[in-house]
Protein backbone atom coordinates (compact mmCIF):
# COMPACT_ATOMS: atom_id res chain seq x y z
CA UNK A 1 0.00 0.00 0.00
CA UNK A 2 2.25 2.89 -1.43
CA UNK A 3 1.49 6.66 -0.20
CA UNK A 4 0.45 7.59 -3.15
CA UNK A 5 -2.04 4.54 -3.47
CA UNK A 6 -5.55 5.99 -4.15
CA UNK A 7 -7.73 3.07 -3.10
CA UNK A 8 -7.46 3.97 0.93
CA UNK A 9 -8.52 6.93 2.21
CA UNK A 10 -8.65 8.78 6.09
CA UNK A 11 -10.78 11.47 7.33
CA UNK A 12 -9.86 12.99 10.62
CA UNK A 13 -10.02 16.49 12.40
CA UNK A 14 -6.84 17.14 13.90
CA UNK A 15 -6.54 20.38 16.32
CA UNK A 16 -3.05 21.63 16.51
CA UNK A 17 -0.84 24.77 16.80
CA UNK A 18 1.60 23.57 14.06
CA UNK A 19 1.27 23.89 10.32
CA UNK A 20 -0.91 20.89 9.28
CA UNK A 21 1.45 20.54 6.56
CA UNK A 22 4.33 19.82 8.80
CA UNK A 23 2.79 18.15 11.33
CA UNK A 24 3.38 14.17 11.83
CA UNK A 25 0.19 13.26 13.24
CA UNK A 26 -1.76 10.66 11.20
CA UNK A 27 -4.82 10.25 12.59
CA UNK A 28 -6.26 7.80 15.57
CA UNK A 29 -7.53 4.82 13.45
CA UNK A 30 -6.21 1.59 14.79
CA UNK A 31 -7.17 0.15 11.34
CA UNK A 32 -4.68 2.95 9.86
CA UNK A 33 -2.17 1.85 12.74
CA UNK A 34 -2.12 -1.55 11.79
CA UNK A 35 -1.87 -1.23 8.08
CA UNK A 36 1.17 1.31 8.57
CA UNK A 37 2.83 -1.88 11.24
CA UNK A 38 1.73 -4.03 8.24
CA UNK A 39 3.13 -2.36 4.90
CA UNK A 40 5.73 -0.68 6.65
CA UNK A 41 4.97 2.39 4.63
CA UNK A 42 4.93 6.44 4.88
CA UNK A 43 1.83 7.55 4.86
CA UNK A 44 0.72 11.07 2.46
CA UNK A 45 -1.23 13.33 4.01
CA UNK A 46 -3.34 15.79 2.47
CA UNK A 47 -5.33 18.84 4.35
CA UNK A 48 -8.47 19.17 3.07
CA UNK A 49 -9.29 22.31 4.95
CA UNK A 50 -8.94 24.82 7.68
CA UNK A 51 -11.15 25.65 10.27
CA UNK A 52 -11.66 28.68 13.14
CA UNK A 53 -13.66 26.04 15.71
CA UNK A 54 -13.36 22.81 16.46
CA UNK A 55 -17.13 22.07 16.23
CA UNK A 56 -17.03 23.59 12.63
CA UNK A 57 -14.56 21.19 11.80
CA UNK A 58 -16.37 18.25 13.57
CA UNK A 59 -19.36 18.85 11.73
CA UNK A 60 -17.80 19.12 8.23
CA UNK A 61 -15.80 15.62 9.02
CA UNK A 62 -19.26 14.31 10.14
CA UNK A 63 -21.15 15.38 6.69
CA UNK A 64 -18.20 14.11 4.75
CA UNK A 65 -18.39 11.03 6.30
CA UNK A 66 -21.68 10.75 6.37
CA UNK A 67 -21.91 11.60 2.68
CA UNK A 68 -18.95 9.24 1.39
CA UNK A 69 -20.80 6.32 3.60
CA UNK A 70 -17.20 5.79 5.03
CA UNK A 71 -18.21 3.71 7.88
CA UNK A 72 -19.74 0.93 4.91
CA UNK A 73 -16.80 1.57 2.37
CA UNK A 74 -13.58 -0.61 2.89
CA UNK A 75 -11.55 2.40 1.27
CA UNK A 76 -11.48 4.14 4.13
CA UNK A 77 -10.04 3.31 7.29
CA UNK A 78 -12.77 5.48 9.39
Amino acid sequence: MPKDDPRRHYIGVRSSNVDGDTDSYMGSSKQLDLAVAEYSVELKKTVLAYFTSREEANITESEMLNEIDAAKDDTYFN
